[in-house]
Formats: structure tokens, C-alpha cells, sequence
């Protein structure tokens, strides 16, 4: 999900206990880059910011309530901080199948179900088909898709 620039300067999706990356959305431009912090600690490398605005930065997994701050940074003249933006830890997502794409025996001849699911930690699925569950298989995590 790609959020919306509520201050015309950065953005920031909601970050969950467990979780190692921060995405948001921030001022176009290849001499911006970002990078996070914790309690003045610089947790994430500088990254650039992507074309479109959008930008992704590893983090260590971070505990439900740290304060992180992510920074905008512009790398001209000598570079300069454009803006910064805190945000919470928030709790844990719990692990959940979000969607399950429609399937027809008769034009799905790859044989795949495919579908999306949020939560840091492996997911175990079943299918039912006529009544009968199928055998119990794990959806690694990864990029929220299977």
C-alpha cells in the first residue's frame, strides 16, 4: 500500500513489532535519500529514494512501542535534512490470509491457487474441496504473496 504525503514532504506505513522493513512515500528526486533511527540511533543504511517516491528501509526487528524517526535527507551541496517524521512501534499483526484469487478447475490449468496474506511469521493453510480438507501446507514468509 502506498500512503498518501499527509505533510508534502514524507510518509510513513505503520510499522509492527516484529517487522524489518519501513516503506512509505516521499519527494521525488535522485539526490533524496532516507534512513531511520532509534532513540538517535541510526538502525537502517541510507537508501535512495526510488523514482516514483517510494522508498524501502531494513530495519532490525523493533519491539511494539520503540519510536522510530525517519529522515529525509537531500545529498546536494553538501546535503541537508529536508524533514523528518516519528512514528510508534505498533503491535504485532496477527498472521492472516487477506485474499484468495478465484479458482476454476477448467481455466486455472496451472494448478495454482494463488493469494496474499500479512504477518511476520510462517502461515499454515488447508484447502476444502467437496467437504475434504486437503493436507496442512506452510506459506513462508516473504513478500506477502503465495
Amino acid at each position: 500500500m502506498k500512503p498518501e504525503l499527509k505533510n508534502c514532504l514524507i510518509s510513513v506505513n505503520a510499522v509492527h513489532a516484529g517487522q524489518t522493513k519501513i516503506t512509505g512515500v516521499c519527494k521525488k528526486g535522485s539526490d533524496y535519500q532516507v534512513f531511520a533511527s532509534n532513540n538517535n540511533m541510526m538502525i537502517s543504511k541510507r537508501e535512495n529514494v526510488n523514482n516514483d517516491g517510494t522508498f524501502s528501509l531494513s530495519i532490525p526487528p523493533q519491539l511494539e512501542g520503540q519510536l522510530l524517526t525517519v529522515y529525509l535527507y537531500h545529498d546536494k551541496n553538501g546535503g541537508s535534512f529536508e524533514f523528518s517524521i516519528a512514528l510508534v512501534v505498533e503491535a504485532a499483526e496477527l498472521d492472516k490470509i487477506t485474499s484468495v484469487e478465484d479458482y476454476c478447475l477448467f481455466s486455472d490449468l496451472d494448478g495454482f491457487i494463488r493469494g496474499t496474506y500479512r504477518g511476520p511469521n510462517a502461515t499454515k493453510i488447508f484447502l476444502t474441496i467437496d467437504g475434504v480438507d486437503t493436507a496442512i501446507l506452510t506459506i513462508n514468509p516473504g513478500e506477502g504473496e503465495f
